[in-house]
């Protein structure tokens, strides 16, 4: 059995159609036949209105079928009964309690506004998707930037380093070439490269002769 409270007073809802016009609306939003519905018993208190939901064999919904497409209807505000829905549950398990949505598996929000409620609705508008925001930057957020600043960071040192360590090659390669070049060319214009004569030195009449020795000689 589906139990709704709608913000209406009784004459309002009996001024509107009363039950007739109840399984009219309701039919239409759910797309079923108006022989499923059977009203049970409406009682003040706004308007309360306790009803039962029986397809026949041409009703091409199941009862589960019908009953989630009332409870989505309920919990995202679009099941049209002619009033506000304040209060709804089925089979015992709440939809709506005070025009706030508490079915599991859909947003908890505020449907219609009370004065009882007012409370529920800060929370719900303001303070809870504040705070998820608030958790998605500390959880999600932040950490992916500092993973991306690292990334960045180590290429750009890795860049740096490889950078010098290429032009310190390229600088050893081509001086290597410039050396080869001026040996090539003495090679090729006969020349012999002076050097100084080690401390003992072999000379050209056969004799050995240091360096200390030419001294003194020179001396004599």
């Amino acid at each position: 059995m589906t139990k709704v409270r709608m913000e209406w007073t009784m004459d309002e809802f009996f001024q509107e159609g009363g039950t007739t016009a109840f399984i009219d609306r309701l039919c239409a939003s759910l797309g079923i036949h108006a022989s499923t519905v059977k009203v049970v018993g409406v009682n003040a208190g706004s308007v309360i209105v306790n009803y039962e939901i029986t397809p026949d064999e041409e009703e091409p919904l199941s009862l589960e079928q019908i009953k989630t497409k009332q409870a989505e209807q309920i919990a995202t505000g679009t099941l049209e009964l002619g009033a506000p829905i304040l209060d709804a549950s089925d089979g015992g398990e709440s939809i709506i309690e005070d025009g706030v949505v508490v079915a599991d598996g859909f947003a908890k929000v505020v449907l219609v506004k009370t004065a009882s409620n007012a409370g529920q609705q800060i929370w719900y508008d303001w303070l809870e998707p504040m705070l998820w925001e608030s958790a998605q930057i500390v959880a999600v957020d932040t950490p992916s930037v500092m993973i991306y600043e690292g990334l960045f960071l180590a290429l750009q040192w890795f860049w740096d380093n490889l950078r010098k360590d290429v032009k310190d090659m390229a600088d050893d390669y081509f001086k290597g070439l410039a050396n080869q070049a001026t040996q090539d060319k003495i090679n090729h214009d006969d020349h012999v490269v002076n050097t100084v004569p080690e401390e003992t030195e072999t000379l050209d009449n056969g004799q050995t002769q240091g360096i200390g020795e030419e001294d003194n000689a020179d001396g004599l």
